[in-house]
């Protein structure tokens, strides 16, 4: 089965954070097939948003310095996931810990410094990490794919 090879352990925050369109399902709240802190009660049914997910901390795990456990998003309060292309970082700080990203500052850091654009937001503002700092961000509104751009600093 698949909890074997499961190293998220009790961590379903990829099914709280980003927008999972086909379920319906809005940023920032529970997916509703969730079963909090067991996972997935559709998983061999899933649709394909979530067979494609794999947030940073899962995909380092199979790496030779894999990210430490402190770091999972259950710990840290945050997803980090690459976008389709593997050149921008996308992040979501779960709402109910809308500072946690200042705990994982030095990762971010290190993202953007290895070349990648990263853009997070804690469900209420949107940060774009900016030489070594992030910076309040505004967003255009969502495109018909849901898509929103960069807009304009705001700090």
């Amino acid at each position: 089965g698949h909890m074997s090879e499961n190293r998220c352990g009790s961590c379903n925050l990829c099914c709280k954070l980003p927008e999972i369109a086909v379920l319906d399902k809005p940023e920032g709240q529970w997916c509703n097939h969730c079963a909090i802190g067991q996972g997935c009660t559709i998983y061999e049914t899933r649709p394909a948003p979530c067979r494609a997910f794999a947030c940073l901390w899962l995909e380092s795990q199979n790496e030779k310095h894999p990210l430490p456990p402190d770091l999972r998003p259950d710990r840290c309060k945050m997803v980090l996931t690459f976008t389709p292309d593997r050149k921008d970082v996308l992040g979501y700080c779960d709402p109910a810990s809308s500072e946690a990203w200042k705990g994982v500052l030095r990762l971010l850091q290190l993202i953007a410094s290895q070349g990648h654009r990263v853009m997070f937001g804690n469900g209420r503002e949107h940060f774009v990490m900016d030489q070594g700092r992030a910076r309040r961000v505004e967003l255009t509104s969502p495109d018909a794919e849901g898509v929103r751009l960069f807009r304009r600093f705001l700090d």
